[in-house]
C-alpha cells in the first residue's frame, strides 16, 4: 500500500518488508542499535542473501524529544525507519522515493507540531491531520480502515488515530 503525501505516493515500511517477504524467503533482515541515550537513538538494518552477502543497508537517527511517540518509542521507530531504508536502497521504494511513508509524515508531523495552534485537542489535531495528508473524507476513511478505525474513532479514540498518522504501528 502507499501513502499520499502532499500529492506524492510513499511506501510504509510494513507494505516494504511484506513484498521483500514475498519475493525471497531466504533473505534476511537484521537490525543493530548502534547508540542510544536520554536524548537519542540510531539503528543500522542490513538486508542479506542466504549465504550472508550483504545487499542493502539503511541508517536511522530518532530524538527522544521530536514529539510523543519518540518520548515513549524512540527505540521502536527507529528501527523502523532503518529497515525501510536498506529496503528503499534494495529497491523496495514503490515509486523510487527512498524515505517511506512513515518517514515522511514523521518529518511532516514535527513541522506541524512546531505550528500547532495552542490549545488545540487531540481530537483537533488528529482531524487537522487528516486534512493536511489526505483530499477527502473517503480517503481517510480509507486509510483509518487499514486499521480497523472509522472517522468516528477521530473523536472517541484520537490518541490511537494520532499514533497512525505519526507512522506508529
Amino acid at each position: 500500500m502507499t501513502v499520499n503525501i502532499r500529492g506524492k505516493q510513499y511506501s510504509t515500511v510494513a507494505e516494504r518488508v511484506k513484498a521483500f517477504r514475498g519475493d525471497d524467503a531466504s533473505r534476511s533482515i537484521t537490525t543493530e542499535m548502534l547508540f542510544v541515550d536520554g536524548e537519542s537513538v540510531r539503528f543500522l538494518a542490513t538486508i542479506a542473501d542466504a549465504s550472508g552477502r550483504v545487499l542493502a543497508t539503511g541508517h536511522a537517527e530518532e530524538w527522544r524529544a521530536d514529539g510523543k511517540i519518540n518520548q515513549s518509542a524512540a527505540v521502536e521507530n527507529c528501527e523502523t525507519s532503518a529497515v525501510g531504508r536498506a529496503l528503499a536502497f534494495l529497491g523496495y521504494a514503490g515509486d523510487a522515493s527512498l524515505a517511506s511513508a512513515d518517514e515522511v509524515d514523521g518529518a511532516q508531523g514535527r513541522a506541524n507540531r512546531r505550528s500547532q495552534p495552542q490549545g488545540e485537542t487531540p481530537a483537533q489535531e488528529a482531524l487537522r491531520l487528516l486534512k493536511e495528508r489526505f483530499s477527502g473524507e473517503d480517503a481517510a476513511a480509507a486509510w483509518l480502515d487499514q486499521f480497523g478505525l472509522s472517522l468516528a474513532d477521530v473523536g472517541r479514540r484520537p490518541d490511537e488515530v494520532l499514533t497512525r498518522l505519526r507512522g506508529q504501528a
